[in-house]
């Protein structure tokens, strides 16, 4: 299946009683930090919204709290896909995340997780599309009209050695 077909996420709409999800299109991306969460990172939201002003989508950034998930994600729903610029937006949005201080970031559908248990290959807890650190640089395996690669062992060993 190709990575267009292939990515998607539950959103809400509608609120109080008239509030549903239903299935988009859409991407969600992740970062941790080693070192406590910096809240004031909510403020940089523009620059990360700037990186996909040539398509239409609507944004839900989300801080975690406690140990062994991501910090913080960043849920996208996409109603215009941005086709020449995917890769583009794809790197770009994960890079935002390490050059406010994430040690890593990582992206992909509803089958992603936010649990650091998805750099464990063997017991990993959802899969990545993409994936950015300092370490590792940026590793994607599929662009937005190939068939979809999450990313495999190689992969997610490099980027294992950026949470530890």
């Amino acid at each position: 299946m190709k990575t267009i077909d292939s990515l998607g996420i539950y959103w809400t709409f509608g609120s109080g009683e008239d509030k549903y999800q239903d299935e988009v299109d859409g991407i969600i991306f992740y970062g941790y930090w080693k070192t406590p969460f910096p809240k004031g990172i909510l403020n940089n939201l523009d620059a990360f919204k700037q990186i996909w002003r040539n398509s239409d989508v609507e944004i839900k950034p989300r801080v975690w709290e406690g140990t062994g998930n991501c910090d913080l994600s960043i849920e996208i729903r996409i109603d215009k896909w941005p086709e020449r610029l995917w890769a583009s937006c794809i790197e770009k949005s994960l890079k935002w995340f390490v050059q406010l201080g994430a040690d890593v970031a990582w992206c992909g559908g509803e089958y992603s997780s936010p649990s650091l248990d998805v750099f464990n290959y063997e017991e990993s807890s959802g899969e990545i599309y993409g994936a950015y650190s300092c370490e590792a640089g940026f590793l994607c395996k599929s662009g937005l009209y190939e068939e979809y690669s999450a990313l495999g062992m190689e992969e997610l060993t490099k980027l294992k050695r950026a949470i530890e």
